[in-house]
């Protein structure tokens, strides 16, 4: 029997556009596939890419086959570091069976479950083969919000626990390099950037009337800026500008958003209808709220897509990591909370100017798995 070389494990694997850890892995088994490294992907997702080479480990948490969480309570008064522990428990238990048949075992963090179970049950020399990819910080990140100092103390030493044990870390977002190698000590963090997946065919333009802008993916608080839909509602008309937004949306913002004229929520759409979109858009909106927690630290996914297709960007919210890309790179055009007033100007800019794209650009996002912990000592 031929021995298995890598072991994926990625809770979110399915060909919605919504979740960016997914789509992270999905070019990464592009990757191994074009270089004939072959693996298994175990995820939670029901529906799924490469379908023989995916274990499917059902969520007990979760009922039929639709993957949809309502987990913020968890964060503010439960130490459990999500609602994904028990499937993390049951992938922990296929890992110890099985890990002998890996010479690489890649996670991810969130869900925070999993490497804190292996942290705790294994000893540090049986986590040599395993990869953390660290793609939100666990104590004190984005995604975590303290009502309870308590809570805040037990992420602290659960935090402590896991990078102690992990030695092999990477990461999707510039900022965590440093973070992470000045709060735990660590010599090596490779910065890995989410890659493109190659198109396969050349894409058909929708051919849409009139003008828009796209915000594709979830949107939820992390995401939404209000203050951004105030002023654009003040000017859209001039422009004859439409928001199309495709994607899962948090009910509270969809109250807020269903009635305005100029918005219209499409819903959720498979990657390649999501792409069929974004190719047709006039400008890629990627927004933040300008208060968000850590917002210096985001490098959005959907950079990516904008990128991938030579969009003309507009991103609104704090200045942060694609901020300074797309300010870098002349992609676009940035908005930070002093300057969300000027939004008529820059959206003029946007329509008149052609922002080229230089190669390098794009090469930034060509696959660079090469001289990494993905697949160093694999060939």
């Amino acid at each position: 029997m031929d021995r298995k070389k890598v072991l994926l494990v990625s809770y979110y694997l399915y060909p919605y556009y919504n979740y960016g850890g997914g789509r992270r892995f999905i070019s990464l088994i592009d990757y191994y596939k074009n270089s004939k490294i072959d693996y298994l992907v175990i995820t939670s997702s029901f529906k799924t890419f490469q379908k023989e080479k995916i274990l499917f480990i059902k969520d007990p948490f979760i009922k039929g086959k639709k993957v949809d969480r309502k987990e913020s309570f968890l964060r503010y008064f439960n130490p459990l570091p999500d609602s994904m522990f028990l499937w993390s428990f049951e992938v922990f238990k296929y890992i110890i069976k099985n890990k002998d048949d890996y010479e690489r075992i890649i996670i991810t963090s969130p869900p925070f479950s999993l490497p804190l179970i292996l942290s705790l049950k294994l000893k540090k020399s049986d986590l040599d083969r395993f990869v953390l990819d660290v793609r939100d910080v666990y104590y004190n990140g984005t995604l975590r919000e303290y009502k309870i100092i308590f809570i805040k103390f037990i992420d602290y030493i659960f935090d402590r626990i896991i990078f102690k044990k992990f030695d092999r870390i990477t990461t999707n977002i510039p900022q965590f390099v440093s973070l992470i190698k000045n709060r735990y000590k660590k010599r090596r963090v490779d910065l890995i950037l989410n890659s493109f997946v190659e198109e396969k065919d050349k894409r058909g333009d929708l051919d849409f009337k009139g003008k828009f802008l796209l915000y594709a993916g979830k949107l939820d608080r992390y995401r939404f800026n209000k203050d951004f839909f105030e002023e654009f509602e003040k000017i859209y008309s001039k422009f004859g500008l439409n928001i199309f937004i495709v994607g899962k949306v948090e009910e509270k913002i969809k109250n807020y958003l269903e009635g305005k004229e100029y918005i219209k929520i499409l819903g959720e759409m498979d990657y390649e209808k999501t792409s069929d979109y974004i190719f047709s858009s006039d400008i890629f909106l990627i927004m933040h709220p300008f208060d968000l927690k850590d917002g210096n630290s985001i490098f959005s996914s959907k950079l990516l897509d904008g990128i991938k297709f030579k969009k003309k960007i507009l991103y609104v919210g704090p200045e942060s990591e694609v901020f300074k890309f797309v300010k870098k790179y002349n992609i676009g055009e940035t908005l930070n909370k002093s300057e969300i007033y000027n939004l008529e100007e820059k959206l003029k800019k946007l329509i008149e100017r052609d922002y080229t794209y230089d190669e390098k650009v794009v090469e930034i996002f060509k696959q660079p798995y090469k001289n990494s912990y993905f697949t160093e000592g694999l060939f």
